[in-house]
């Protein structure tokens, strides 16, 4: 997703965003993504529903359950992978090589 400058932003017409006072642009799909994730952050029950609605009106295949899970395992299995840990070890297993360099025991 591309950061959006002022200019760009102040292009996008108001129809283009999922909330009222031009929040949560959805002025293409990558955008219409991060509303759905990380626009979810901190959002009420009723515009979490305008965020969803909003998006399926303009990208009906967006956002499907099963397609978000899947995402986020991705996601999930990149972040492991990037950080050289098997998936069994995960978080724990960050924490144990951390302490051990720092020559800590448990």
């Amino acid at each position: 997703m591309a950061k959006l400058t002022a200019k760009q932003r102040n292009a996008i017409p108001t129809k283009d965003f999922a909330l009222k006072g031009r929040r949560e642009p959805l002025n293409n799909k990558s955008h219409a993504e991060a509303a759905l994730t990380m626009g979810m952050r901190k959002k009420t029950p009723t515009e979490k529903a305008e965020i969803r609605a909003a998006v399926h009106r303009k990208y009906p295949d967006l956002g499907k359950d099963k397609d978000m899970k899947k995402t986020s395992k991705e996601t999930s299995k990149k972040a492991t992978a990037k950080k050289g840990l098997t998936k069994k070890e995960g978080k724990s297993g960050s924490h144990k090589a951390i302490t051990a360099q720092k020559g800590y025991t448990h």
